[in-house]
């Protein structure tokens, strides 16, 4: 049975787990009204900063405070063959979280679908291993909330999904697509 959930309710459920929160990012773009300022200012070659985006200072003390207490937070990032400046941009800004101690991995979208992980099915947060947030989001990348999942054959199908990522995925240093 899964529940269905607005944009405000997953931007909390994904906080709450006790060991592990992995999460799959599929879009070429997102369109997050706080992010423009700094996506902005990187396509007119400045360096992005945390202070450009409201909220992200916040959300690096979560991760801090979470991986302090000996959670994991991962994601994978599965980008285009030919990378959209947001993947780059993206990329960049993600520095800042690695440095806190999260943990990214980029894929590019041909290897994904070689190795079997259905990328057009959207992005998803795995939480404790036991349940997941099915993220949904307009034409555009906008979100529009998501559905919370327990069910277990979707549950397995994720954790299959995201071992498949990690395996066939590799940090941001040796991707040198996204380095630009």
């Amino acid at each position: 049975m899964s529940e269905k959930l607005t944009t405000a309710d997953v931007n909390q459920l994904y906080q709450h787990f006790e060991r592990s929160a992995f999460r799959l990012e599929t879009l070429p773009q997102y369109v997050v009204e706080p992010e423009q300022r700094s996506f902005e200012k990187f396509l007119s070659g400045e360096e992005p900063d945390v202070v450009d985006v409201p909220g992200y200072q916040e959300w690096l003390g979560w991760v801090v405070q979470a991986t302090g207490a000996g959670k994991q937070i991962e994601r994978v990032r599965i980008f285009s063959d030919t990378p959209t400046a947001y993947q780059r941009w993206e990329a960049r800004i993600g520095r800042h979280n690695e440095a806190v101690g999260e943990r990214i991995r980029y894929l590019q979208y041909s290897k994904a679908l070689s190795v079997g992980i259905p990328v057009t099915a959207g992005d998803w947060w795995l939480l404790d291993s036991v349940r997941v947030i099915f993220l949904r989001f307009d034409e555009h990348g906008r979100p529009l909330g998501g559905e919370l999942d327990e069910d277990p054959d979707r549950v397995v199908a994720c954790l299959r999904w995201q071992n498949l990522a990690f395996k066939a995925s590799s940090r941001l240093q040796d991707t040198p697509a996204l380095r630009a």
